[in-house]
């Protein structure tokens, strides 16, 4: 009878906990808009000292890398500008999602130039795990 008693009471435990939703945290935006008052240079500035942590970038290659940011985030800042709220046509969205990715095959071939061969292999997987992660997190319902 007590061995039936702790586990009715073990399960029932267990259950309450997991249905229990109070310990997580609200999302925090403040971050996300605080980057929006960045500017091109800040943002490019920022992406290039990540990858200088990551990749043991020298100077040149820092310059050369920091011209690039620019220009990406410049491209996709005129990308969110144009964006406007009407339903696009499916011609409309393939032109769109077909013009990103001719931008990232330029970018990619231009990091090639810039970086050695081991960081460049260091920078793919880094992009590689981006990815997969942003697709990891974008499924998930909130609860």
């Amino acid at each position: 009878m007590k061995n039936t008693l702790l586990v009715l009471i073990l399960l029932l435990s267990t259950n309450f906990h997991a249905q229990d939703r109070g310990h997580e945290r609200p999302p925090n935006r403040e971050h996300h808009d605080l980057r929006k008052d960045f500017s091109i240079e800040q943002k490019a500035e920022l992406m290039t000292k990540r990858m200088v942590l990551d990749l043991n970038l020298s100077e040149k290659q820092q310059k050369e890398i920091q011209k690039i940011h620019v220009d990406l985030v410049t491209q996709r800042e005129t990308r969110k500008k144009e964006h406007n709220n009407d339903k696009l046509t499916s011609d409309d969205h393939f032109e769109r999602r077909s013009q990103v990715l001719d931008q990232r095959i330029a970018a990619k071939k231009r990091f090639k130039a810039i970086l050695n061969k081991e960081q460049f292999d260091k920078f793919e997987r880094a992009q590689h795990r981006k990815k997969h992660f942003r697709k990891g997190r974008h499924g998930r319902k909130k609860r």
